[in-house]
Parts: structure tokens; sequence; C-alpha cells
């Protein structure tokens, strides 16, 4: 398949978790995307924009790691770290390059994306050039602010368009809804219902639950992770 793939992360780093542990991006969120897009032969990118990321404290604590996650998040040889090593500051990313753009979650996501002007511009350029936009768990908060530079109006690719990603009943689930409200963070319900996107909640906060309309691909949670970069695939063929 030809073109490229850029992963994007969090830039954020800081407490937010009732244990007093911090957020940043989602290990496996990041990592999970890499393989399935070097496995199609697709080459990959990581940014964020500033150009650097920390791991969420809870998503690399090893008693709740797979094992392969695990091998990888020790074995710095992995191809994965020499991406990190390599990851770009938006305003340094040329988006022609690019006709998957994937963003990593994370609550850090909620932080900063909404505000990464740089990330945002990147990824409505690389929609408006035919490219896929996807997303997965907190990824999916910054959507709202690419726009939709094929319409007109310059509206919100997300629209109109079908999305999922972690939900309110997930935050209830963490003991997090009282936590977000005091630092002003938005629910991805509330957030996806003001951008005039039609949210589909999933049974349940940890099934593996993809939505994918017209080259918008979101996903719930880590389960997800592997199933939103494949069906990022299937929309770019599509």
């Amino acid at each position: 398949m030809p073109g490229k793939a850029l992963l994007v992360a969090s830039s954020y780093y800081g407490p937010i978790y009732p244990d007093g542990k911090n957020t940043g991006v989602h290990f496996s969120e990041l990592l999970t995307p890499y393989e399935v897009f070097r496995q199609a032969g697709l080459d990959v990118d990581i940014t964020s924009e500033k150009g650097t990321c920390h791991f969420d404290d809870n998503s690399v604590d090893e008693s709740k790691l797979p094992e392969h996650v695990k091998n990888v998040l020790h074995d710095k040889s992995h191809e994965f770290w020499t991406a990190i090593k390599n990851m770009k500051r938006a305003a340094d990313v040329d988006y022609s390059e690019y006709n998957i753009y994937f963003v990593a979650g994370g609550h850090a996501a909620l932080f900063d994306l909404p505000g990464a002007i740089d990330l945002q511009a990147i990824a409505a350029q690389i929609y408006k050039n035919g490219g896929v936009i996807a997303a997965v768990c907190h990824g999916p908060c910054i959507l709202p602010f690419i726009s939709d530079l094929t319409r007109n109006n310059a509206s919100s690719i997300v629209e109109g368009r079908n999305v999922t990603a972690f939900n309110k009943a997930g935050e209830e689930s963490m003991n997090m809804l009282d936590i977000m409200q005091k630092k002003n963070l938005e629910t991805m319900n509330d957030a996806f219902r003001k951008a005039g996107a039609k949210f589909i909640d999933p049974a349940s906060p940890n099934d593996d639950f993809v939505q994918s309309d017209s080259r918008v691909v979101t996903g719930v949670n880590p389960q997800s992770a592997a199933s939103t970069a494949k069906a990022a695939l299937q929309a770019l063929k599509a």
C-alpha cells in the first residue's frame, strides 16, 4: 500500500488519576497502530505538537500489560523506539507525505490536543487530499477541531458523521468524572455533541468497538486500537 502513516501523540504529562498517577500518551495505543501499519507495509512517523511525549503511568504498569507489549516496552532496540527517538514536532511535518493520520489516546490528549493548531492543520490537509483520519480512546478529542476543507463552510470533519471514543460511562467506571469537571475537561460525548457529530456509544466501555464514516475512523479504548488501525487501512482502500 503506498504512502505513509503519521501517528499523533499528546505532549502533555501530569497528574490526573485518583491515585495521583500521571497521564501521558497511552503506550499500547501508540505501539499497536504502529505495528499494524508496519505489517501492512507502510512507513510510519510519530509526531506531537511539541515533538515530545511521555507515556501514561497506567499504560506502562507491567502488571496490566500483555507479554508482547511488555517485551517492546523493555526492548529499546525495537524499531518502535527508533520512531519515538525520531519523533517530529508538528510544525516540521510535511503533510503531503501521509495518507493516514492516527491519534493515540490517554487522558493527556484532553489537555493539549484541542488546542494543538499545528496538528489540526496537518490533519485537515491530509483529509482534503483524500487521506484517512483515525483516533482511538481519548485521541478523538482533536477531531472536532479539524476543519473539513472539502466542505465550503469548513466545518469540522466530524459534523454529521458517526463517531465513537472513550465515553462518559467509561469515565464514570474509572471515577474520573469529578476530576475532569474540576479540570474543565469535557467528556467525549459532550465534545462531539457540540461539534454536530453522531456519537455512538459501545454496549460496554471495555468493548472492542469502532466506527468508520467518510474516512473518519474512531475507536473506544486500548482494546480497540488494532481494530481502529485496521479499519483505517480499509477506509484508505475504499
